[in-house]
């Protein structure tokens, strides 16, 4: 009993630990990484080795009173990794999304 007490303790860790590193996989970072400038350009770069070889789609929102959405595309190379540029809009915040990452959240001034 106390080794398949063991098995199922090590099996769950493993899992886990599993599941941390690919969500940390996929990653999405934005240059400046404080703050932007309306008007000024950003660099966005993603990361997802599962996705390598392929174009993703980054979305970007902001905007207030009424909510407004960009995006862009990225073309991965054989490594998963990608960048691409977006013109900073006039808004408030911008808010990026892409594919299993978690969600970078910028001031804009």
């Amino acid at each position: 009993m106390f080794s398949s007490f063991n098995v199922r303790g090590f099996a769950a860790v493993s899992a886990l630990f599993l599941f941390a590193a690919s969500a940390a996989a996929q990653v999405i970072t934005v240059n400046p990484s404080t703050s932007l400038t309306a008007g000024s350009t950003a660099t966005i770069s993603y990361a997802n080795a599962s996705l390598a070889n392929q174009e993703v789609t980054i979305e970007i929102s902001g905007g207030f009173p009424v909510p407004q959405f960009q995006t862009i595309t990225i073309q991965l190379d054989e490594t998963g990794k990608g960048s691409g540029t977006w013109t900073v809009a006039r808004w408030r915040n911008a808010f990026f999304d892409a594919p299993g990452a978690l969600p970078v959240t910028l001031p804009i001034l």
